[in-house]
């Protein structure tokens, strides 16, 4: 997983925890970003012998691209993220680019989804890839994941 692709899953990650009553933008980016770091050192590191080396790194790199990330996007970037994104998964047909766009900081992006499939996590019904680009500080930083519907119609990254 390249640093691209652990920025922007950190932004989307970090635009779902703007209910934290009392972190900042920066310490809400770390925190997701540490944890988004550990799972890819996680998975990354499958077989080898040092997989606590780097689960422990993926957290502290994933730590600084969040705590940049967050620092960056206001309240109303993430809103619009959000907004985007959960419209994409749930309504654009396969394929169909959306966007947003914040006149006031100037950062905007894009969501593609790929078909939905059945999910076989408990408590989801479909899943869908995604693609998303977000341009911060004019430069656009590209990621992909995975996201699942929530009973209550949200999706969450998985």
């Amino acid at each position: 997983m390249n640093s691209n692709i652990m920025m922007t899953l950190t932004v989307v990650l970090t635009i779902s925890l703007v209910g934290c009553a009392g972190m900042t933008n920066q310490e809400q980016g770390r925190m997701v970003g540490a944890t988004l770091g550990a799972v890819a050192g996680h998975h990354l590191s499958k077989g080898h012998t040092d997989r606590g080396l780097a689960i422990g790194l993926g957290a502290l790199f994933g730590m600084a691209m969040g705590s940049a990330i967050g620092k960056d996007l206001d309240e109303r970037d993430k809103q619009l993220m959000n907004n985007n994104f959960q419209n994409t998964l749930e309504y654009s047909k396969s394929g169909e680019q959306s966007g947003w766009s914040n006149p006031d900081s100037g950062h905007s992006g894009t969501t593609v989804a790929k078909p939905a499939t059945q999910s076989t996590t408990v408590g989801y019904e479909y899943c869908r890839e995604f693609t998303t680009t977000v341009n911060v500080a004019g430069e656009d930083q590209q990621g992909y994941g995975t996201a699942c519907r929530k009973p209550d119609g949200s999706w969450e990254i998985q």
